[in-house]
């Protein structure tokens, strides 16, 4: 079968075999060169470029590990905090809502926004509650001395141990 190059002229073969050495020798693109000789021709061999080839391998599977060692870090860190906020499930949810809504990747930080935004429960005693104002002796005409007084009843019950303090 005859070669493509035997059909060429000798100044032509000689241009090309220079483009081919300078491809070859270039630094910027010894590699992709190297690279389409085999793609063409797979039974070529280049040890010095399968040595860069096989580096270039290990350096990227080195970096995918890392970055898969780094992603299970992450989701531990976040697992834990999760864990860490004793929310039920459903407040869980509302708080990764706000996690998403706000690109949020910190539990922690998102619940305080949660709870922050959250509308406050009612008051314990409910909005019928009534205060009835202190009645203590005197405490119009000398408001100190009455409170003054109640204070030393107080102080003194607690040291008898009659009222918890």
């Amino acid at each position: 079968m005859p070669r493509m190059i035997d059909n060429m002229a000798p100044d032509v073969r000689d241009d090309l075999a220079e483009l081919a050495m300078k491809l070859a020798a270039n630094a910027d693109t010894r590699s992709t060169f190297l690279k389409a000789v085999k793609k063409v021709d797979p039974s070529r061999r280049f040890p010095s470029q399968d040595i860069d080839d096989l580096r270039e391998e290990m350096k990227a599977k080195d970096e995918e590990r890392k970055l898969e060692e780094q992603k299970q870090a992450t989701l531990r860190k976040l697992e834990e905090q999760r864990a860490s906020l004793g929310l039920s499930e459903a407040e869980l949810k509302e708080v990764e809502t706000v996690m998403t809504t706000y690109g949020l990747t910190d539990y922690e930080a998102a619940r305080d926004l949660w709870q922050a935004r959250k509308p406050p429960s009612p008051p314990a005693d409910g909005p019928t509650a009534t205060w009835t104002f202190p009645t203590l002796p005197n405490l119009i005409e000398d408001p100190a001395g009455a409170a003054r007084n109640e204070a030393f009843n107080v102080i003194t019950e607690i040291r008898r141990g009659k009222r918890a303090a």
